[in-house]
């Protein structure tokens, strides 16, 4: 009988063993990491199978990652619920231009698989790509509660209005427009934000003095870096004359007086075919009343008389030249001194103007002096024995001219002999 019982404890226990070893042949998973796509700038996507459950249950899987080889779940993961076959895992928030390991995991209660690790380069972020704009200009008058940007009660709006064509593979942080009254602007100059969605620009400088000149250009930001639209002038004198024989302002005459010996001097503008002066260093008034040095020192102050006037375009566009912009400082100092200009008088010129001239080309056509007498008389209490008065009239482009026009022959019989005058301006 003991035997008996013996054998039947044996048996049992033999049971018991075996059942055990049978729950010990599970194991870890078996994960494959299929392949890499949709890879951008901050994303992509990976695919991943658990070809086997080892026996159990999955408790979790998904991808891990890392900027190192071996990733594990200890570095970042990105689980998913489906806990069989096939999936595809969308990893965002990467960081543009670096290199990322990837493995696809899973668990079950034995432990974790890994998948085999497959790398991958996210793009880099571009600068964004703008398309063309344009400018439209428009009277303004200032309203109650707004704050003027002037002391004119009426003023000019420009708007400046397109489109982003590519954001770059980033993200746009800002965009909008930003000028000043100097050409070449950037952000660090005034800004006008655009705050709406999308990929359009359009923004508005508002009540901007008039017969006045700024230069604007449209801005996009992204994670990059800032790109900029193409210049423009905004010639805010030009809003009501922009019609063939209109009025046209002449910018920056300077005024240079050499007398023989310290003289006071009344000097005056007139206009025989209409028109006045509209600014003027030192104040205009009905004319200025000043002292005048030898070496052109006026009223211990100055060194030229400043005016800005309107009057009819009647300018003459036949003869001329046609320049790269590369070719304006050299031009201009040659063709200067070619006249009969001298020293600071040049100088001054070339240091106002050639930062302004930002078109690719100018045709340039030179208003001499009895083209500039029959719209503008200099009066002067005391006659110079010599006197020089020439304007360019200044077109800019950005492409060269296609038209002709003939090269002038150039009026050398000016002397600085004397008592003399001179005089340059630009009609822009």
């Amino acid at each position: 009988m003991k035997s008996i019982k013996k054998a039947s404890l044996y048996i049992i226990l033999g049971l018991l063993i075996s059942s055990c070893k049978k729950e010990n042949t599970n194991t870890i998973p078996t994960v494959i990491t299929i392949d890499i796509t949709e890879i951008t700038s901050n994303s992509a996507v990976v695919s991943s199978e658990i070809t086997s459950n080892g026996g159990d249950v999955i408790i979790e899987r998904g991808i891990c990652l890392n900027t190192e080889p071996n990733p594990t779940i200890s570095n970042v993961k990105i689980s998913n619920s489906a806990l069989s076959g096939k999936i595809t895992s969308e990893i965002l928030g990467l960081g543009s231009y670096k290199k990322y390991y990837v493995r696809a995991y899973a668990i079950n209660s034995i432990g974790v698989a890994y998948g085999d690790e497959k790398s991958f380069l996210t793009d880099s972020i571009l600068l964004p790509s703008l398309g063309t704009f344009t400018l439209i200009k428009s009277s303004s008058q200032f309203i109650s509660g707004t704050t003027p940007t002037n002391t004119f009660p009426f003023g000019v709006n420009a708007h400046l209005s397109g489109s982003i064509i590519s954001t770059g593979g980033g993200t746009i942080i800002s965009k909008g427009l930003c000028w000043s009254n100097k050409a070449n602007n950037s952000i660090s100059n005034s800004v006008i934000i655009d705050s709406t969605s999308g990929n359009t620009i359009s923004a508005t400088i508002a009540h901007l003095p008039i017969d006045s000149i700024f230069y604007a250009r449209a801005f996009a930001t992204n994670e990059t870096g800032t790109v900029y639209s193409e210049e423009f002038l905004i010639n805010t004198s030009s809003i009501d004359s922009i019609l063939p024989g209109g009025n046209i302002v002449v910018y920056k005459p300077n005024i240079y007086i050499y007398p023989k010996i310290k003289t006071q001097l009344q000097v005056s503008l007139s206009f025989p075919q209409g028109g006045n002066v509209i600014k003027s260093i030192p104040d205009y008034g009905t004319g200025w009343n000043v002292t005048v040095e030898p070496s052109g020192l006026i009223d211990n102050a100055y060194g030229y008389l400043f005016y800005e006037s309107k009057q009819p375009n009647v300018w003459q566009k036949q003869e001329g030249w046609i320049l790269h912009k590369s070719e304006l400082k050299a031009f201009f100092n040659r063709n200067m001194t070619e006249y009969g200009f001298k020293g600071q008088e040049i100088t001054d010129f070339v240091d106002y103007w050639i930062p302004l001239l930002s078109d690719e080309y100018y045709s340039i056509y030179p208003q001499e002096q009895t083209i500039i007498n029959s719209v503008i008389t200099l009066n002067i209490s005391q006659k110079p024995e010599n006197i020089l008065r020439l304007y360019y009239l200044i077109e800019g482009s950005k492409i060269k001219p296609s038209s002709k026009i003939t090269i002038p022959t150039i009026d050398k019989s000016f002397n600085r002999n004397g008592y003399f005058v001179t005089e340059w301006g630009v009609v822009l």
